[in-house]
């Protein structure tokens, strides 16, 4: 297992660091809008998962649906543009999302290490925590989906958009397609 230290790295041009955060919930809406559990009004959530680069900043992979368990966690392995061994170090945090032994057997196949944060240190899930916010800030709030298959198009839409155009001050105002190709580094 490798200690995480995500705040500062190396972008090696053959392998990519990936980091996962816990998947973040999508209101759904439309036939079916409400669901009746013992007399409250409950609205249906989809499960959005982001793998994000943790050096430049890039959404490589993504899915939508399902519960907040390692299915999501699995789909977005799925989306990725490059093979699984071309990951050379996979950061999650201690959910169960991502420490499941469906994680560690796809992880295992293909030679990535796991890297997980220490106990009680927020600092090494920094580096991909604000992924995670710009998501819920231009995706996720004031949106709701009428199916499951829309999610999953506007989210695609959305990932290669933030990739492909969206300029990050982090980066010196380059997307994280553009930081990536540059060989560049934090």
């Amino acid at each position: 297992m490798t200690t995480a230290n995500t705040g500062r790295c190396q972008i090696s041009a053959q392998r990519e660091i990936l980091g996962v955060s816990r998947p973040t919930y999508c209101s759904m809406h439309g036939r079916g809008e409400k669901l009746e559990r013992r007399g409250f009004c409950v609205s249906r959530r989809e499960c959005v998962c982001l793998l994000s680069g943790l050096c430049s900043r890039e959404i490589v992979g993504h899915a939508a649906g399902g519960r907040k368990d390692a299915g999501p966690t699995k789909s977005a392995f799925a989306t990725a543009a490059f093979p699984l061994t071309d990951i050379q170090a996979f950061h999650a945090d201690r959910g169960s999302e991502s420490g499941s032994t469906a994680i560690d057997g796809l992880l295992g196949a293909s030679g990535t290490e796991r890297s997980l944060p220490r106990k009680s240190c927020p600092y090494d899930s920094a580096v991909d925590e604000p992924t995670k916010k710009m998501l819920k800030a231009e995706f996720v709030y004031g949106e709701s989906f009428p199916r499951l298959h829309e999610l999953q198009v506007k989210l695609s839409d959305y990932v290669r958009w933030y990739s492909h155009f969206r300029l990050h001050s982090r980066l010196g105002y380059v997307s994280p397609v553009e930081f990536r190709n540059a060989g560049l580094s934090l």
